[in-house]
C-alpha cells in the first residue's frame, strides 16, 4: 500500500519533469538546425549572402522540419493566405504566444513561398543568444530600424512584426490579451510607405505552451529593468493550431478622406502623433476581433486537446503541397 502511494509523487515528479522539458526542447531543436547550417555552409564553402539561391535548399528543408513537427503534433492549418499579397509590400503583425512555434512554421513556410519576400523583425534579446545568428540571417530576420524597414516595404516585402514581442509572450493571459507596451513603430511604417496592415494569430498558441504563475510579479520586474524573459515555462501539448491571416487594414480604411486620389498624401503624416495612434488602435482591434472570432476564451487546455482529435488528427503537408494549394491553406469561413 505505503509503496502505490509512493508512486504517486514519483509520477507527478515525472510527468512535470516531462512538462518542463518539452519547451527546452524547442530551442535545442534551434540549436541543432544552426548547427547543421554552420556544417552545410563549411562543407560547401559558402560565402554568398543568405539571399542567394544556394540557400534555398537549406531553407526548405528546415521549413519540411517545422511542417513535420507542425503536422504530427498540432495538426497545424493556415487560414486566410490569400489575405497577403503577391509580390506587394505589406506589415503582417502576429500575436505572440509563449514558445511561438507558430511564428517558427510559419515564418519558415514564407521563405520559400515564391510568390512572398519576406522580411522579419526580431525582438532585440534574441540577438543576444550566441550561436543563432546564421538561423535568424537565413530565414531574414533582423532588428530593424525605421529605415530598413521602409526599405524592405519599398523593395515589395511581407514585412513580418509582433508588436507585443517578448514582453507579450510572457505577460499575455488566458484571453490572449495584447500587451503592446504603447508599440507603434508599425504604424508609423504603414503610414510613411501608405501599405496595409495585416492581422494574424494562431488558435491555441497559448494553450500549447503556457508561463508558470509562480513568482511572476518578480519575473517581470527582472524582464522590466533586463529585458530578458526568463521565466519558468511548461507545456508541449498537442493541442490543435491554426493560424488565421486577417483581412488587409489599408490607412485610406483609417482615413477616408485620403481615400480619394490623395493616397499619396497619407505619407506625410508618418510623424503624427495622432494618425500614428489611431493607426494602431485600429491595427489592435483588427487583431482583437480575429482572436475573439476564432478562440475559446478564457483559453482552455482540454478544449484544443479536443480540437486536435476531432478536426484533421494527423495531415502530412510539406512545403510543395502548401504552395499547390493544398488541404493545409484554406479561407477563412
Amino acid at each position: 500500500m505505503y509503496t502505490a502511494l509512493a508512486f504517486i509523487p514519483l509520477t507527478c515528479l515525472f510527468f512535470s519533469f516531462v512538462l518542463f522539458f518539452i519547451p527546452f526542447g524547442v530551442f535545442l531543436f534551434l540549436y541543432l538546425q544552426a548547427i547543421s547550417l554552420h556544417i552545410y555552409r563549411r562543407k560547401l564553402k559558402l560565402n554568398e549572402p543568405f539571399s542567394k539561391k544556394i540557400w534555398n535548399a537549406a531553407r526548405k528543408i528546415i521549413a519540411n522540419l517545422w511542417l513535420l513537427h507542425a503536422s504530427i503534433w498540432h495538426g497545424y492549418e493556415i487560414c486566410g493566405l490569400e489575405n497577403i499579397p503577391k509580390n506587394k509590400p505589406a506589415i503582417l503583425i502576429l500575436y505572440h504566444g509563449t514558445v511561438p512555434v507558430d511564428f517558427y512554421y510559419f515564418v519558415t513556410l514564407m521563405s520559400v513561398d515564391p510568390d512572398r519576400r519576406i522580411s522579419v523583425i526580431g525582438d532585440k534579446f534574441l540577438f543576444k543568444i550566441p550561436g543563432l545568428a546564421i538561423l535568424m540571417r537565413l530565414f531574414y530576420v533582423h532588428p530593424g530600424t525605421f529605415e530598413s524597414c521602409c526599405q524592405d516595404l519599398s523593395d515589395n516585402k511581407l514585412l513580418i512584426i509582433s508588436p507585443g514581442g517578448a514582453r507579450e509572450a510572457v505577460f499575455s493571459d488566458d484571453y490572449y490579451s495584447l500587451v503592446w507596451n504603447h508599440r507603434s513603430g508599425f504604424a508609423k511604417i504603414a503610414l510613411k510607405q501608405n501599405v496595409p496592415i495585416i492581422p494574424a494569430f494562431t488558435q491555441n498558441i497559448r494553450e500549447g505552451y503556457r508561463v508558470a504563475t509562480f513568482g511572476l510579479s518578480i519575473f517581470r520586474k527582472f524582464y522590466e529593468k533586463y529585458r530578458l524573459p526568463l521565466i519558468p515555462i511548461y507545456g508541449g501539448f498537442p493541442v490543435k493550431m491554426k493560424t488565421f491571416i486577417g483581412e488587409p487594414l489599408y490607412p485610406n480604411q483609417v482615413f477616408p478622406s485620403f481615400a480619394d486620389g490623395n493616397g499619396d498624401a497619407i505619407k506625410t503624416k508618418f510623424n503624427d502623433s495622432d494618425y500614428i495612434e489611431k493607426f494602431v488602435n485600429a491595427s489592435k482591434t483588427s487583431l482583437e476581433n480575429l482572436i475573439k472570432a476564432h478562440q475559446t476564451l478564457p483559453g482552455n487546455i482540454w478544449k484544443g486537446l479536443a480540437q486536435r482529435l476531432t478536426d484533421k488528427p494527423f495531415t502530412l503537408v510539406t512545403t510543395d503541397k502548401v504552395f499547390d494549394k493544398s488541404h493545409l491553406t484554406k479561407k477563412i469561413s
